[in-house]
Order: C-alpha cells, then sequence, then structure tokens
C-alpha cells in the first residue's frame, strides 16, 4: 500500500481515486496541475464537473459499464476543465479500483495532457480541409460536405441543395500583366467577398486556381438560389485596388439544383460546370442554370472535336482570301487568310465554331502552322504567275497560345524559305485583348518574328483597351479597326470621333491604319474623308477561293460604285 501511494502520488500524470458514486477520494499532484486547483478544492467534488459538459455523457457511459463488470477499463479523449472554464485535452484511463480501506469498490483514473498533440492534428486537419492561400474550404473538404448534402436531399426531397459553380474572368489577365503576387491578392480578396455575402449555413471552397464553388444548403425553392448568386455576382462587380492598378474581378456563375435528382458527387459539379462555361460563352459576367440540353451540346462538342481532328488532315479544310485595298488612289495590296471548313455531314462549320475549338482542345497550333503554310505557299503561286502580284502581302490570324509556343518562329522561317516568300510580305494579326493578355510572352515571339522581317498587326483594335504606352514600343506595324465601328459611322456620331482618333494614333505612332467590315458605299466614303488609308469588307470584295483570285488577277480591280 505504501509503494503503491508514493507512485500515485509522485506519477508524472494525473491521478485520481473516485468513488462508486463519482466523488473524487483522492488526488495526485500531477492531476492538481494539469486543473490547475488544489487538492482540498478537489476531493469531495464529483469527478464529472472537471469535465466539458459535451463529455460528460459518453464518460459515464463507459464508467458505468467498468463498474458493472461488462468492461475491465476503456480509454477515451475528451475536454478538461481547469479555473475559469479554460479548456485542455486529456487521454483519461479508467479502471476498476478495490479500496482496500474498507469504502469498497471504486475507480481509478489517469490522465495524460493531450493539448499540444491534438491542437497539432487539428492544423494538420484544416491545412488538409482548407486551402493554404485563401483559408477557404479546399476541394477535399466540399466534396465531403456535398456528398452529405446529395445522400440527405436523396432520402428527403425537401432538403434541397444548389451548388455554384464560378469561374473569375479577369484572372489571368491580372496574373500576366501584374504579376503572380497580384493574382494571388485578388484570389484573397475574392475569398473573402464571397465568404462574407453568402449565409452562415454556406460553404465556400476554392477548387483550384481561379475556380470557387458554394455549396447553398436548405433551400426553399430555385429562386431563393438564383438571388443569392446574383449577390455573388453584385459583390463581385465591385473594383479594387491592386498596385495601384482598378481591377473588377468579375466572374461567370453556373448552378444547378438538387431537384434534378443527383446520385453522386461528380453529377453534381459536373453540371454545374457545364453551366458555368455556358455562362462564360454567353458573354460572361452572367449567372445560368444548368439544364440537361447542355448534356447534348457537350456531346455534341466532343464529336465536333474529334472530326476537326481528322480534318486538318484530309483535306475537308480549306483557306479563302479577303483582298485588302489602299482606299486611295484604289488598289489590291493584298489579303487576309480566313480558315473555312466543310464538314462532310454537317457542311459548312462556322470559323467562329471551330477555331475557339481548336484553342479548347489544344488543336490550334496545328491548324495555324496549316493556314500558314498554305497561306504563303499560295501567295508564292501568286507571285510567279502573275508580275503584278509581286508587291502583295498576306495577312494571317495567329491565336495567344500560338504566341506562347516557341516553334513557331521555325514554323514560319521554314514556311517562308520553302516558298522563296520575303518575310516582309506576311503580316501576323493578333487580337488587341489577346496581346494584352499575354504582354509578356508575346513580346519575346514577336521580337524573334520581327527580327525575320514578320509585320504585325493589331487585328479588332479598339476593343481591348490598349495601354498606349506599350503601343509606341511593341513591333506593330499596322492598326485595324474594329468593324464595329464602321459598321456604326452614319448612326453613332461619336464612332467617326473614334476612327479620326485611331487614325491620329496610328500617324502619329507611324503605324498604318485598316479600316474593316466596309459593307456600304456611305462607310466607304466617310472612311475616305477621313483618310483612312486601307481597308477590306463585303463592299470591296467578300472573300474568295484561290481561283477566285487568280480571275481576280486576270481581269484587275474595278472600283465599286
Amino acid at each position: 500500500q505504501q509503494r503503491f501511494m508514493a507512485a500515485f502520488t509522485h506519477a508524472a500524470i494525473g491521478m485520481a481515486i473516485v468513488r462508486k458514486d463519482g466523488v473524487i477520494l483522492q488526488v495526485n499532484m500531477a492531476l492538481c496541475s494539469l486543473v490547475a486547483r488544489t487538492g482540498a478544492e478537489l476531493v469531495g467534488r464529483p469527478f464529472n464537473q472537471l469535465l466539458h459538459v459535451g463529455d460528460v455523457g459518453p464518460f459515464q457511459r463507459q464508467a458505468r459499464a467498468v463498474l458493472d463488470s461488462s468492461e475491465e477499463s476503456f480509454s477515451m479523449e475528451l475536454r478538461a476543465l481547469g479555473v475559469g472554464g479554460a479548456e485542455c485535452w486529456v487521454s483519461v484511463h479508467c479502471s476498476r479500483y478495490e479500496d482496500p480501506a474498507g469504502v469498497g469498490e471504486g475507480l481509478i483514473y489517469q490522465l495524460h495532457d493531450i493539448t499540444s498533440r491534438h491542437l497539432a492534428e487539428g492544423r494538420l486537419l484544416h491545412i488538409a480541409y482548407h486551402d493554404g492561400l485563401t483559408d477557404l474550404a479546399n476541394r477535399n473538404c466540399f466534396h465531403e460536405r456535398l456528398e452529405v448534402a446529395v445522400e440527405r436531399s436523396r432520402l428527403d426531397a425537401e432538403q434541397r441543395f444548389a451548388v455554384l459553380f464560378l469561374d473569375l474572368d479577369r484572372f489571368k489577365m491580372v496574373n500576366d500583366s501584374l504579376g503572380h503576387m497580384a493574382g494571388n491578392q485578388l484570389l484573397h480578396e475574392v475569398a473573402q467577398r464571397l465568404h462574407h455575402c453568402v449565409r452562415p449555413i454556406d460553404l465556400v471552397a476554392r477548387l483550384g486556381g481561379d475556380e470557387f464553388a458554394i455549396l447553398l444548403e436548405s433551400l426553399h425553392d430555385a429562386e431563393s438560389g438564383m438571388r443569392l448568386a446574383q449577390r455573388v455576382l453584385d459583390v463581385l462587380s465591385q473594383p479594387l485596388s491592386i498596385h495601384g492598378t482598378e481591377v473588377v474581378p468579375g466572374a461567370s456563375v453556373g448552378i444547378t439544383f438538387s431537384d434534378l435528382g443527383y446520385r453522386t458527387v461528380d453529377e453534381v459539379l459536373r453540371d454545374a460546370d457545364l453551366a458555368m462555361y455556358e455562362a462564360k460563352a454567353g458573354g460572361r459576367g452572367r449567372v445560368v442554370m444548368f439544364d440537361s440540353s447542355m448534356h447534348e451540346k457537350v456531346a455534341e462538342k466532343l464529336a465536333l472535336e474529334s472530326d476537326l481532328r481528322h480534318a486538318i488532315g484530309e483535306g475537308q479544310l480549306s483557306v479563302h482570301f479577303q483582298p485588302l485595298f489602299e482606299l486611295e488612289p484604289y488598289r489590291l495590296i493584298g489579303f487576309e487568310a480566313l480558315a473555312r471548313w466543310t464538314h462532310p455531314q454537317r457542311g459548312p462549320v462556322s470559323p467562329e465554331v471551330f477555331i475557339a475549338l481548336a484553342e479548347e482542345s489544344g488543336r490550334i497550333e496545328a491548324l495555324t502552322d496549316w493556314i500558314i503554310d498554305h497561306a504563303v505557299g499560295q501567295l508564292a503561286s501568286w507571285r510567279r504567275l502573275y508580275p503584278q502580284a509581286g508587291s502583295l502581302g498576306m495577312h494571317i490570324n495567329i491565336s495567344g497560345r500560338d504566341l506562347e509556343r516557341t516553334s513557331l518562329v521555325d514554323r514560319v522561317r521554314q514556311v517562308l524559305e520553302t516558298h522563296a516568300v520575303p518575310a516582309s510580305s506576311l503580316t501576323l494579326e493578333i487580337t488587341e485583348t489577346t496581346l494584352m493578355g499575354r504582354l509578356e510572352v508575346a513580346l519575346q515571339t514577336m521580337g524573334q518574328l520581327r527580327e525575320l522581317g514578320v509585320r504585325f498587326s493589331i487585328d479588332d483594335f479598339g476593343t481591348g483597351y490598349s495601354s498606349l504606352s506599350y503601343l509606341s514600343t511593341l513591333p506593330i506595324d499596322s492598326l485595324k479597326i474594329d468593324r464595329s465601328f464602321v459598321m456604326g459611322l452614319q448612326e453613332k456620331p461619336q464612332n467617326v470621333e473614334i476612327v479620326r482618333a485611331v487614325l491620329n494614333l496610328g500617324q502619329s505612332l507611324g503605324r498604318r491604319v485598316i479600316a474593316e467590315g466596309i459593307e456600304t458605299p456611305r462607310q466607304l466614303s466617310a472612311l475616305r474623308e477621313l483618310g483612312v488609308p486601307v481597308g477590306q469588307g463585303y463592299l470591296l470584295s467578300r472573300p474568295l477561293r484561290a481561283e477566285q483570285v487568280q480571275d481576280l488577277l486576270d481581269v484587275g480591280v474595278v472600283l465599286p460604285n
């Protein structure tokens, strides 16, 4: 007994001897230190008073089982209370104790402080289920919560939920132009806004990159979900300042509801993602609700993507050539190469459709290479056949992905050498928005192509908010006024001033200005009066097949009425 008491008193872990009714008979110094109380304060009071109220019930059931001899001992982790209600986590081991002093049967508790371990586990758990940058829930956490919501709704249709899938509209532009630190700042701000604009019961998660998801639970109807989605859009439409630059985050949002009878988490996220892409394709900054027809569109898109892979190598693609004219004096100076696809079953496929599809599917590089080779080869053929064609040039559109690949420079060099066409006869066109969004990478590629003698033109100028300071340093030879300004010359007097401003800008920077989309004699007359030097459009000539261009070169160019 003396040896036991010596071990009990001086043990490094907290120990307590408790009567059958749960009242403390004796404690050691380690337990007093653990709960910051003296022995006199502890002896004679119920042991349960040292425990968090939420842990008392489970603990009492286990202790009763030991006393009833159904269990010899048990161990569990729970929260102990110190002075002032301060909590610490302890591992408690309980076993039977026969008191030799005649008190009878009791229990002996051993309490080991595991607060540090529990906090570490909590931090690890937080890391496992939260995004390190924004501290929002991560994909794993979102999946688990959504899985519970799906199962609850499956068992009870009244337990409605919705999922919002968000993609930021301008994240890549911020990242490329202001740097990754600015991009991280934008993501953090978006996360804060999303967290504060939803209800406490909703879960906001960052799934990766600039993709976010929101789980809306306990919804009464679809309208309330749409209102919450619109609130998200409104919150993200407010500007913020990053490194002195005002940025509007903006987002495209897809939403789907549990009323569709989902069985798996993957089905929910798939449909919300499809709705988000529909919102982005429809002009961005929108909320689109999923419907089953989107599945059909995706299936058709996949089939068309497969067909496009074969079309590039099987002769289904062709190039049409839209002439470019000097307006005063009127003469042919070159062509813009335009890809065309005639599908064997579907017939003609819109360039807007298959070029966008080529970019999404990673086939744009092969398509661009084919167009450059075909168009430059055709120009070489006309130069050989028609002496007057020696000064004609060829404009070819390229994408942002083309500017990002290192093989473009070698490919262009090889084509020019193969067809013996001077590099100055080739002009590569890139849209203003694409150029400004990939400026750092574009400058390097453009510089190498410029060393070969290749020219560059900014397409759709006036729609992408270019920095004038960049325009003065970029290796640009011409600016193409967007057709929307040309078509509205008569209806919108401000368009006349926009065209005049672009013309003055081009002249001051030594860049040729080209007007595209000329469709009426009045538009042509107005452009001539303004002094625009070059134009193209259906009034002057529609895109021509190669043999039609030869007819044009045979008979010469006629000034339209």
